[in-house]
């Protein structure tokens, strides 16, 4: 794990992003602070850092979790269409 400033990600992000592809890890500082992590992110392990980082992922899976308990199920149509539904809904009662 190393330790770069904000200025070395802006000028060598390329670089940075090919050493991460390698497994190494940086912690980004800002004046001298440490203000966040650069890992590897691969297709599997996306999925855990989106449910780990994401409250409306989170909540949209714990959601459909507790629906199945219930029994409730449904196409992957009917949960679109839903969706859009749900989001016409909203459009409609901001523009009022």
């Amino acid at each position: 794990m190393k330790f770069i400033s904000t200025a070395e990600l802006k000028r060598d992000t390329n670089k940075l992003i090919k050493a991460n592809d390698r497994g190494e890890v940086f912690i980004v500082t800002r004046h001298g602070k440490p203000r966040s992590i650069l890992q590897p992110v691969d297709e599997n392990s996306l999925e855990q850092v989106l449910f780990e980082k994401s409250p409306v992922v989170r909540d949209a899976v714990l959601e459909g979790l507790a629906d199945l308990k219930r029994g409730r199920k449904a196409s992957l149509d009917e949960y679109v269409n839903e969706r859009k539904k749900r989001k016409n809904r909203i459009i409609t009662a901001r523009a009022a």
